[in-house]
């Protein structure tokens, strides 16, 4: 039992501390610059959209207004078969600046994804949610890495925006969550490639592009990690900034915790190769990062069970520890609904979140069925909404 609560202690420090750590001692110390030379290749944004007529009028007039070259700037919107007014919207604009697709069956992101590339007029085409408002200069400073011929997927950075008067612990502890992963992905991408993007703003040349399944989940893991084994570049602009505001009530939240998490077990498989210690930075990046993310519920699990095992002085004041630790979570779990909110349950609350959250990705990779679809009202294991 000791050996195992040692291990499992050690794996999940290295997991959330140590790997962040490590990237911050590797990476290089120089100052990051702000101007930088303008590179505008022609682009083409694909938005795809499943009843978003919440937010489907403002992202539109947010990419109309992009500070880049219109003449070098395609903009696609699909609408998959909404249920909704999304496509009515839509078609208000189809002559302001933008094309607008109707599907009159659901194909999924995935399938509108593989069906509009191949025809896309930009050298780079460039992804983003519905729900996520662009900064004026997100795009030019995205596609200006494209300049270099090494580089082949650029991430944005995606920002969380909660507004105080919706706030809930869940929340708080997303916005903290988005601002650590931001970190790390910044640190690996200066060590030569970041290990997935961000949905709400991510691009990849073209040429780059291969269809996926159309069971993946994770398309802004998958893209990228298809970059890397072609021997391209992936890069992290910070500076490249999409914005969401909170919305979605905790058991959207969760459930979409579960499809992420069950996207990354299916890219554990698909991308196995990049585990070869050989591949150097990248197989240290893709396990630390995406392998014990996904094992981190069987270590903490290890570490409790361990831990209440073991009869010694300092593994109870350890155990009394890790209680106090899950009472912070529990209490954070009760102010979920309520108008009470502090902050020290945000990180307690919000870590176990996820590690129940990837115990049910586990175990729908294991046992699901089908094809994996994005929808607002369904939290099944078959709807995703990215």
């Amino acid at each position: 039992m000791t050996s195992i609560f040692w291990f499992c202690s050690a794996v999940l420090f290295y997991t959330y501390a140590g790997y962040p750590l490590l990237l911050w001692l590797l990476g290089p110390r120089r100052k990051r610059r702000d101007d930088f030379s303008t590179y505008e290749p022609t682009v083409t944004l694909v938005v795809p959209a499943f009843n978003e007529e919440e937010f489907i009028e403002q992202k539109v007039l947010n990419c109309l207004s992009l500070d880049y070259p219109r003449d070098k700037l395609e903009l696609i919107f699909v609408d998959d078969a909404s249920t909704d007014e999304t496509g009515r919207i839509l078609s208000r604009y189809s002559e302001e600046g933008i094309m607008v697709r109707q599907n009159t069956s659901r194909m999924g992101k995935i399938g509108v994804m593989n069906t509009t590339v191949p025809e896309a007029q930009g050298d780079v085409v460039v992804f983003s949610d519905v729900s996520a408002m662009l900064d004026g200069d997100a795009m030019t400073r995205l596609v200006n890495h494209f300049h270099d011929d090494e580089v082949g997927c650029v991430s944005g950075r995606y920002v969380y925006e909660d507004d105080e008067a919706t706030s809930t612990n869940s929340r708080c502890g997303e916005a903290l969550y988005w601002k650590y992963e931001a970190f790390i992905k910044e640190k690996e991408s200066d060590l030569g490639n970041v290990i997935g993007g961000h949905g709400a703003l991510y691009g990849i040349r073209k040429e780059l592009f291969s269809p996926l399944d159309t069971t993946t989940i994770n398309d802004d893991l998958a893209l990228p990690l298809m970059t890397i084994q072609k021997k391209y570049r992936t890069v992290y602009e910070r500076s490249s900034v999409a914005r969401e505001r909170a919305g979605s009530g905790i058991e959207e939240e969760f459930f979409r915790r579960v499809r992420i998490m069950r996207g990354n077990c299916r890219q554990l498989f698909d991308f196995w190769r990049l585990l070869n210690p050989f591949r150097g930075m990248v197989s240290l990046q893709f396990i630390s990062h995406k392998c014990l993310r996904v094992l981190s519920p069987f270590f903490v699990l290890g570490l409790l069970i361990s831990n209440i095992l073991l009869d010694h002085p300092f593994y109870r004041i350890a155990l009394l520890c890790q209680g106090s630790f899950y009472v912070l979570a529990l209490l954070g779990s009760f102010q979920q609904r309520g108008d009470f909110r502090f902050k020290l349950f945000s990180l307690p609350y919000y870590f176990l979140f996820i590690q129940c959250a990837a115990v049910g990705g586990i175990l729908g990779f294991v046992f699901g069925r089908g094809k994996v679809r994005w929808g607002k009202s369904s939290v099944s294991a078959n709807t995703d909404r990215k």
